[in-house]
């Protein structure tokens, strides 16, 4: 059949899987010398992992600068133990992501301290 409108009922529309919420983080692993770990989250949970002591950062202007999008390939410093320093990320992502609801009275107190210092 042929749809005028190029969708098929009969077919789920195709889509990008979503990005994990908050994260997905992938087991160590040796790769050319080096430990390193795929991570799937928002762009701003990689910036925030690249920038990370552990981390190995790129050379500035290199070709194989990565863009900070979706899955990103990171390596763990040699410096580090490469098991301690991915359990140093994983708790880190774990507590940075972890919503705590508050009870309303602290998210008035919070509000009420937030324009009392915009007041000043």
């Amino acid at each position: 059949m042929n749809y005028s409108d190029g969708t098929n009922p009969l077919q789920p529309p195709r889509r990008l899987p979503p990005t994990p919420r908050p994260y997905h983080l992938s087991d160590p692993f040796l790769d050319r010398g080096l430990w390193c770990f795929w991570l799937s989250a928002d762009p701003e949970v990689l910036e925030f992992v690249s920038n990370m002591s552990c981390i190995l950062q790129p050379p500035s202007g290199s070709f194989f600068q990565r863009r900070l999008i979706g899955r990103v390939l990171f390596a763990i410093n040699p410096r580090y133990d490469h098991h301690e320093a991915w359990q140093w990320v994983k708790e880190t992502l774990d507590a940075e992501t972890h919503v705590i609801e508050l009870d309303d009275r602290w998210e008035s107190a919070i509000i009420k301290a937030q324009e009392h210092t915009e007041d000043n």
